[in-house]
């Protein structure tokens, strides 16, 4: 699927938006700074486990974010993220040319400036490092009538999970993850309308790497919606990267809790065989404001044991 049509799409019809006068509202600028760490500890035969008093890793990372948001006129928008980050990991960057984001950017406006090669021999007793500084988001969002459109790199997320989402398809936080304050912009655009007061229906088209001519971009259509008074529903089709995916959520109250169910199916490239991913979870908040929280996964791609998750990091899924 080739982006260029629906970018000309969007060209020609912001200049008949409903709300052409323009009204200048002040920019806004923000500079964050975060340094995230995490340590753990394993024992013989997990992962991390070199030899006693060989057996804690330690992960950091310190991150720079500057951001610009404005609204030159009373239909649009705009945002642009400047990024520069140092990752001290414990274990080896993800292998292959391309991982997370950069699955789904036509081109990543990446420089680094220290970068740990990938192997697949890793003492556990060294660390890598990563350096490095990008264009993050740079996105444009206009309302033309009922639809909105948001086009460049921004952040897609969907799916009502905590810590896992199945239906997060493009670039979602591993569990592993030190800082989920920013999620990646991703190549694509974005266009929404709304039915009801109460619904959307989104359609999502996403660039693939340029570097991988021989496949396709993505093209799903998300939907979400409330049915009655305390249950909301979404549902989602399309391919991505090729590879044909469906899947859906459903959240609701009952006996004072709330409660999720949300589930993926897809059909990898290549292996013919339909694979499914779920979590199943529950929220409960007591009078003394206590908030319990449980989640049941389902992966059928996924380890079994501790050992295995190396191997399941490294698995080219949607690759």
């Amino acid at each position: 699927m080739n982006l260029r049509p629906a970018a000309l799409a969007l060209a020609l019809l912001l200049p008949f938006s409903a709300a052409a006068r323009a009204e200048t509202q002040p920019f806004e600028w923000r500079l964050v700074f975060k340094l995230s760490n995490a340590t753990s500890r394993a024992g013989p035969g997990e992962v991390g486990f070199a030899h006693t008093g060989d057996d804690t890793r330690e992960s950091n990372e310190q991150t720079f974010r500057a951001q610009v948001i404005g609204r030159p006129l009373d239909w649009l928008t705009f945002q642009l993220d400047y990024l520069n980050a140092k990752q001290h990991l414990a274990a080896p960057p993800p292998r292959g040319p391309l991982a997370g984001a950069d699955l789904f950017r036509r081109r990543p406006v990446r420089k680094y400036l220290e970068r740990s090669e990938t192997t697949t021999q890793f003492p556990a007793t060294t660390q890598t490092v990563q350096w490095f500084h990008e264009l993050d988001r740079a996105w444009l969002q206009a309302e033309a009538g009922p639809l909105e459109f948001i086009a460049g790199r921004q952040p897609i997320g969907w799916g009502p999970g905590r810590i896992w989402r199945p239906t997060d398809l493009f670039a979602p936080f591993s569990p592993l993850a030190l800082d989920t304050e920013f999620r990646p912009g991703v190549d694509g655009l974005l266009v929404r309308g709304f039915p009801t007061d109460l619904s959307a229906v989104t359609l999502a088209v996403v660039a693939s790497p340029a570097t991988q001519p021989t496949i396709g971009d993505s093209a799903v259509l998300h939907f979400r919606g409330s049915v009655g008074e305390e249950t909301e529903l979404t549902l989602l089709g399309g391919t991505l990267r090729d590879e044909p995916v469906a899947g859906g959520s459903l959240e609701t109250s009952w006996l004072a809790a709330g409660w999720r169910l949300e589930a993926l199916a897809f059909e990898p490239r290549g292996r013919k065989k339909r694979e499914t991913q779920a979590v199943a979870g529950v929220d409960v908040r007591f009078v003394s404001g206590l908030l319990l929280l449980a989640e049941i996964y389902h992966n059928s791609l996924g380890a079994v044991a501790e050992a295995d998750l190396p191997g399941v990091i490294g698995d080219p899924v949607f690759l």
